[in-house]
């Protein structure tokens, strides 16, 4: 495994440099810190946060935070914020399957993840808010497995189209100001056990040719 520490006490000070010398496999592991960085992934990796997800900033002005072009991945316990204007999500999943856990993303003029060309997104116990688009984009006939997160303050708390159809169990989707889930133009997808109360335009938004495509079971959406 590669250390990656801000304070010059592991192995590099940029996430980036490790990325670069790592091989398919590698763990990095990210000591607190604040990392302004654009990464690109492009090779199977697990970037793990070491100590407190608060203390483990990584943040961007000029790109996405992540770009993930790999075929498998996992990111844990980071904060990802993007700091920029550009129309950028702060999270870009553009193919293969990328597995975020323990992670809070935030702050994109678009979506906290974006989710398109087919890829895959496992995400789990995250907290994605504050972007102005949507938390949570999948589109591009892109899947999804979506549970046990904060969905929150965002515009909509997911938007699913063009084929995208994720799965999202147990999420608490509160608190944003369009509605909940907006499914369109070809989207589908499968909602059990899901919170989706005190959205200021309600729960849902699914067009007609849509909803016979989306499965939905025990939701709190009162």
């Amino acid at each position: 495994e590669l250390i990656v520490d801000s304070m010059c006490r592991g192995d590099y000070t940029k996430i980036c440099e490790a990325i670069n010398v790592a091989e398919p496999g590698d763990k990095i592991l990210i000591r607190p810190g604040l990392y302004t960085e654009e990464l690109v992934l492009n090779k199977q990796l697990e970037i793990i946060g070491e100590g407190k997800q608060h203390d483990i900033i990584v943040s961007a002005e000029h790109g996405s935070v992540i770009l993930f072009q790999a075929t498998a991945g996992r990111i844990s316990n980071l904060t990802l914020r993007y700091v920029g204007s550009e129309e950028r999500s702060t999270v870009d999943v553009t193919q293969g399957m990328l597995t975020i856990e323990d992670c809070d993303i935030s702050n994109s003029p678009v979506a906290g993840i974006a989710v398109h060309g087919a890829a895959e997104l496992r995400l789990q116990r995250s907290r994605i808010h504050s972007n102005k688009v949507a938390g949570i984009l999948v589109y591009e006939g892109s899947r999804g497995r979506i549970v046990e997160n904060d969905i929150t303050n965002n515009s909509v708390g997911i938007k699913i189209s063009d084929g995208g159809n994720p799965t999202l169990y147990l999420n608490r989707i509160k608190h944003n100001s369009g509605v909940a889930v907006w499914i369109f133009d070809g989207g589908s997808g499968s909602f059990d056990e899901n919170d989706l109360r005190d959205n200021k335009r309600g729960p849902w938004r699914i067009v007609r040719k849509c909803e016979q495509n989306v499965t939905r079971m025990n939701n709190l959406d009162q």
